[in-house]
């Protein structure tokens, strides 16, 4: 597991992210102040169509779980009050953190949270 560094609180930033193999992807956020949220597009080769966009952040062990068996990484979004991000300035607080997971990391969140 892996924190994404360099996030602040600009309403729309954009961060390079080394990836597990070596490669490089681009996660860009960006906020919107009327529904108090936090969007995501992430583009890498490993999606089918090279990009995921638009999904809404949100506290969970593996926001990309979706895309499990498709991608071979997972991103957490973790915060301090266990509440989903609803500020601009939720990164730079230190209330919300993301992490990129590897294969190994997507693993272990599977077993720890959805098998019985």
């Amino acid at each position: 597991m892996t924190i994404i560094n360099n996030l602040t609180d600009d309403a729309s930033q954009v961060v390079s992210v080394g990836m597990p193999d070596g490669s490089i992807g681009q996660l860009a956020l960006y906020f919107r102040a009327t529904p108090q949220r936090w969007f995501f597009d992430f583009t890498h080769s490993s999606f089918p169509n090279g990009a995921i966009m638009g999904m809404g952040l949100c506290v969970h062990p593996n926001i990309l779980r979706n895309f499990m068996n498709v991608i071979p990484f997972g991103m957490a979004c973790i915060t301090g009050t266990g509440l989903d991000p609803v500020s601009a300035d939720d990164f730079v607080n230190g209330n919300a953190t993301l992490y990129l997971l590897s294969q190994s990391d997507v693993a272990a969140v599977e077993a720890g949270f959805y098998t019985p």
